[in-house]
C-alpha cells in the first residue's frame, strides 16, 4: 500500500470530489474515515463498520464484496 506524501496531485483529478485536506474534511465525511482505515484489516472489519454507520444512519446498502 502506497502512502499519500500530501502533494495534492489527485485532488484535482478525483471524478467525484472526495479528496479534501484533513484538516478541511466536511463534519458529515468524518465517520468515513475510520472506515477507510480498515481497508488495510480486511472486508470483514470493512463491513462491520459500514452496517454499523448503515444502521445508526438509516442507510440501505449491501455490503462491500472483496474483488
Amino acid at each position: 500500500m502506497e502512502e499519500c506524501i500530501d502533494c495534492g496531485a489527485c485532488e484535482p483529478e478525483c471524478p467525484v470530489e472526495a479528496i479534501f485536506p484533513e484538516d478541511a474534511l466536511p463534519d458529515k465525511w468524518e465517520p468515513f474515515v475510520k472506515i477507510n482505515y480498515a481497508y488495510g484489516d480486511g472486508m470483514g472489519v470493512v463491513n462491520q463498520l459500514t452496517n454499523a454507520y448503515a444502521a445508526e444512519h438509516n442507510v440501505q446498502s449491501p455490503p462491500l464484496e472483496a474483488r
